[in-house]
């Protein structure tokens, strides 16, 4: 494991933060705009009431989807600055595909990294493969082996 890929890591665990709070920030502003214009719009009379009411409601779902977001991206950045729940960032990374160009590149770049076989190994906590031509040789024995001698005896062939 590069030290490069550690920082990686903690830096796209930052950016999923932000993002997350982002997310999270924005549903609740979106939560309180379509309030205030669902209670706007219900003044009046019955058919107004009903078209506000549903305006809330949608409100309640936008709402719901960007924190719900915001909160796995959080979660997500969590796992990728402290290297647990791949999984988890990978479907942050996905949410993040929703919001163009930023989200995009940001779960590009996430999917990237977590790709690659240095941090695969990372999270699954073992130790990376050495390739076989970096492996060490076994070192040579000092001491001779026991083995039978099988090789023909040289005087048994003596003409006499």
């Amino acid at each position: 494991m590069h030290q490069g890929d550690r920082d990686l890591l903690q830096l796209l665990g930052i950016f999923h933060v932000i993002y997350g709070a982002i997310a999270g920030i924005a549903g609740l502003a979106t939560f309180a705009y379509m309030c205030a214009l669902g209670f706007a719009a219900a003044v009046g009379d019955e058919g107004s009431a009903l078209a506000g009411s549903i305006v809330v409601v949608i409100g309640v779902f936008v709402c719901a989807f960007f924190v719900l977001k915001g909160l796995v991206m959080a979660a997500s950045g969590y796992g990728l600055m402290h290297h647990k729940w791949r999984a988890l960032s990978q479907i942050g990374a996905g949410l993040a595909c929703l919001n163009i160009p930023l989200g995009t590149a940001l779960a590009v770049f996430t999917f990237i990294v977590l790709d690659r076989a240095s941090v695969r190994a990372l999270y699954a906590s073992q130790p990376m493969p050495v390739p076989v031509a970096y492996r060490p040789q076994p070192t040579p024995r000092t001491t001779p082996r026991k083995t039978p001698d099988t090789r023909p005896d040289p005087m048994r062939f003596r003409v006499a």
